[in-house]
């Protein structure tokens, strides 16, 4: 009967959602929360290989730039993983939108699939200093002849550059590419028509993908500087996306809460994209 089926619903998820925040937790405290040690952790190959044309044979890296760059490639290694598992799944979906039926979910989620790009600038910017208080080699980075300041600004250029190009620019040009066999999501190749310089100029468009992912990724990678781990990054940056989307929302319509304009114009975009910063 229809009226049971909410019920039946109610009845599965409640004992999942208990069960899996205890597994959850327990998994958190007893292996995520924990400090790795002297416990080695091997690196992929293609770390190796760079760290191996950067040192040279035999020799000792003296460039401590090119160095850290190196180091941060190695640190967020699991986000690249994950970068092509996403590029592999988006690639299927266009195929799905391609060669699959005119109806369905299928077809509808296929159509959606580019959102999965967003969750990298989260993890790239939750990786970036919480990992490596995690693995315990922030305080020895103080030790390095790099100075504080660059190795910050390295860490801060990395997390941006990788969540942009990654979060914003990759979706826009795979589903662009789609788009030449009349099966791009229109969200990303059309442009705004307030925003746009010429008529179906897709270029708009990326600049404002871009600027998403590149708040998502200062928001995880200001996160990142709180917590000791990465799992507690990521939970910060998503309470700080929600509270700094509620704050955007308020600031575009007050009226809706307090019954009064309080500003109109550019005022709120100026002044609020500055406070955000």
């Amino acid at each position: 009967p229809d009226h049971a089926i909410p019920v039946a619903i109610s009845a599965v998820l409640l004992p999942y959602s208990i069960a899996g925040y205890w597994w959850a937790r327990r998994l958190f405290l007893r292996a995520q929360d924990v400090g790795w040690g002297l416990v080695e952790a091997p690196l992929p190959s293609f770390a190796g290989w760079f760290n191996a044309h950067l040192r040279g044979v035999g020799g000792s890296c003296r460039q401590p730039l090119r160095a850290l760059v190196a180091k941060e490639f190695q640190l967020h290694s699991l986000s690249l993983f994950f970068a092509a598992g996403i590029l592999a799944l988006h690639l299927a979906a266009i195929g799905v939108r391609k060669f699959g039926s005119e109806t369905g979910g299928w077809r509808e989620a296929a159509y959606l699939m580019w959102a999965l790009w967003f969750i990298l600038p989260f993890i790239v910017g939750a990786e970036a200093v919480a990992s490596e208080r995690q693995l315990g080699t922030v305080e020895g980075q103080l030790c390095l002849p790099a100075r504080r300041r660059t190795q910050f600004a390295v860490k801060l250029l990395f997390a941006l550059t990788a969540g942009v190009s990654l979060g914003g620019f990759m979706p826009w040009l795979v589903e662009n590419c789609a788009s030449l066999f009349d099966v791009g999501s229109e969200v990303l190749t059309k442009s705004y028509t307030s925003y746009s310089v010429r008529e179906h100029s897709s270029i708009p468009v990326l600049f404002g993908w871009a600027a998403a992912a590149a708040g998502l990724a200062l928001l995880s990678f200001y996160a990142s500087t709180l917590t000791r781990s990465t799992l507690q990054a990521l939970g910060g940056a998503v309470v700080g996306w929600i509270v700094v989307w509620m704050l955007i929302l308020f600031g575009a319509r007050p009226e809706v809460l307090c019954k009064v304009q309080l500003w109109r114009g550019w005022l709120f975009h100026w002044i609020g994209g500055v406070t955000l910063i």
